[in-house]
């Protein structure tokens, strides 16, 4: 499958900024809601292929999306910004030289310049769920700036 990422913008279609309407429109209807300890909608939306999306919605009721979590394989092609198609498993190493800010915590490398979380990338052969976290500009400062994501340099990924 092609997964579109636009910097800080929007994964898969699903751009913040948008009501749970509008995301139901691309994903259908959520198979799971919940709410999280912020007080915010978590919709989960299982779609062919076991293929999860997370969507967090900034209120319960009329909310706006502020993060979406999509998992992904080792098949998977990506479009950054409409870029060439990259593999999944050449995106760390694609994003590595491309994205001069580049942080990691536990399993999590996190794309500044893009605006992307990678998690379980480290594992081969889909040995784990691999999930990519689209996030808006500044929401991951607070996590860099009390050191829980330390910097690193992009070669030390690959």
């Amino acid at each position: 499958m092609q997964i579109d990422i636009v910097s800080y913008k929007s994964i898969m279609g699903i751009e913040f900024g948008m009501s749970t309407n509008d995301v139901e429109k691309i994903l259908g209807p959520a198979t799971y809601k919940s709410i999280n300890p912020s007080n915010h909608l978590v919709n989960k939306y299982l779609l062919p292929q076991n293929r999860l999306v997370v969507a967090e919605f900034n209120k319960v009721e009329l909310g706006t999306v502020i993060s979406v979590l999509v998992n992904v394989f080792d098949s998977d092609r990506f479009k950054i910004n409409s870029g060439e198609p990259i593999l999944c498993t050449s995106l760390v190493a694609h994003l590595s030289q491309c994205d001069k800010d580049i942080y990691t915590w536990d399993d999590e490398m996190l794309f500044l310049d893009t605006g992307l979380v990678l998690g379980e990338f480290t594992y081969k052969n889909n040995e784990y769920q691999k999930y990519i976290d689209l996030f808006q500009f500044g929401a991951q400062q607070e996590s860099i700036d009390d050191g829980i994501y330390k910097s690193v340099e992009g070669s030390t990924l690959v």
